[in-house]
């Protein structure tokens, strides 16, 4: 891919018009040789992901190219003072356009490496996108019906012609499939990236879950193939900020952790591609359930659980059910997930001390935790997924109490872990992060 500038009227402040719309670019991109360039245009204001997102989908383009595109944008906007700052600050968003930029407190600003942080992550964002993508929703606006829906109801036509009508919807949970997408759509962007660890989500803010949606979306997740269940997963994502969700119960399945982790672990000799969309979708889930005080409470004391289930990531321990490790040791998507989901815990675990609380989360998994993040360091490049990782190990390092965080942490080799994530730091927040941490284990 060959990005060129077409007309780069940020110095200037003039203007360029495409479409019938004004931009501070547009640029050429050519994707194949021997075709014409593609028209990029793009405002200062946007994030430069939304946009390299768009930009794909309009021109039918697989994701893989996000990164460069988005890269691409950042790179030629450099320096640029038109609108509200150059694509460098603005909050980068994963392939499926559900992670912000993780910078707690200020998230269009570079930390300065201040530990602990006091501040729950969230993965709900949902983009409205006509064509269904694992981790988005679509446009109500370009639509008879979501993206998620024509998915789901897709689905299960192939499950009807393939004879398993026993598994597949009939019309009653179809019209409930489609308020509570409805529902979802509607409560998108009402809960914010950060939550605060001493308080919870305003109540108006949750989506109201009827008890049929969430045992509609649980059968997709138990009954259907292992292949076919990220939508369902997807749907539980954005439905787990619910305290209603937090506290039901389905019977001999348990909880909706008990579902998922089951769920997950029985892969049915699914590919690896299925496999780790489900962990991220699962780590997500996690992550979102933070937001309530029902959903603290259901995560602390499935923690064990959900440690094995880092552990399977990274391939630190044993198999969980029939999904064999590492599943997505390589995958940001996953790693930034199951890094926020150790934020979360260890957020969790700093507000029970701070509060003098009886901690809810266990020293052993607080310390197993520790010793994946140790593996995502050391394995991985990545500036979001090392900065989510430092942030988790500090907090867990800076923890107070009978039990001596820093001297474990220490010697599950935290050190190493550290020099080597300083070595491979692009970003100064990086770099900054792992000096704080660095000084805790002093």
């Amino acid at each position: 891919m060959i990005g060129t500038v077409v007309d780069a009227p940020g110095s200037s402040g003039r203007k360029v018009e495409y479409q019938g719309q004004s931009y501070d670019f547009v640029f050429d991109v050519d994707i194949e040789d021997g075709k014409p360039p593609l028209k990029l245009p793009y405002n200062l204001s946007e994030n430069p992901y939304e946009r390299a997102t768009k930009f794909l989908g309009d021109n039918e383009l697989p994701l893989t190219y996000l990164d460069s595109v988005a890269k691409f944008i950042v790179k030629n906007t450099e320096g640029a003072t038109i609108g509200q700052g150059n694509a460098a600050e603005q909050a980068a968003t994963d392939a499926y356009g559900t992670e912000n930029r993780y910078l707690p407190g200020q998230e269009s600003h570079q930390s300065q490496g201040s530990l602990p942080n006091q501040e729950y992550v969230t993965l709900l964002q949902a983009k409205f996108d006509r064509k269904y993508l694992p981790g988005s929703l679509s446009d109500a606006a370009n639509r008879p019906k979501l993206a998620i829906e024509r998915k789901i109801k897709s689905l299960n036509s192939d499950l009807i012609k393939s004879g398993q009508k026993q598994y597949a919807l009939n019309p009653q949970e179809e019209a409930t499939l489609s308020e509570l997408v409805e529902v979802l759509a509607a409560s998108s962007g009402k809960i914010p990236s950060l939550v605060p660890a001493s308080s919870a989500v305003s109540p108006t803010a949750e989506p109201p879950l009827s008890e049929e949606a969430i045992s509609l979306v649980l059968k997709l997740i138990i009954n259907w193939p292992y292949a076919n269940r990220l939508p369902g997963l997807d749907l539980l994502r954005c439905m787990s900020s619910s305290t209603a969700l937090a506290k039901h119960q389905e019977g001999r399945h348990g909880s909706i952790l008990d579902i998922v982790l089951s769920s997950v672990a029985t892969t049915g000799g699914a590919d690896v591609k299925a496999a780790e969309n489900s962990v991220m979708m699962v780590m997500r889930t996690v992550a979102n359930l933070f937001t309530t005080e029902a959903g603290r409470d259901l995560a602390a004391v499935n923690a064990d659980k959900i440690v094995s289930l880092m552990e399977c990531v990274v391939g630190a321990g044993d198999s969980l059910g029939d999904l064999k490790g590492p599943v997505g040791l390589n995958n940001r998507n996953v790693l930034v997930a199951l890094t926020s989901v150790a934020i979360n815990y260890s957020v969790l675990a700093a507000a029970d001390h701070k509060a003098a609380g009886t901690p809810r989360v266990g020293e052993a998994a607080l310390v197993l935790m520790a010793n994946v993040l140790g593996s995502v360091l050391t394995a991985q490049t990545d500036s979001e997924i090392a900065y989510r990782a430092l942030a988790a190990l500090g907090n867990i390092t800076s923890l107070p109490g009978d039990a001596d965080y820093k001297e474990t942490v220490k010697s599950l080799g935290a050190e190493k872990w550290l020099k080597t994530a300083q070595d491979k730091a692009s970003e100064d927040r990086v770099r900054n992060l792992a000096a704080a941490v660095v000084r805790l284990l002093r």
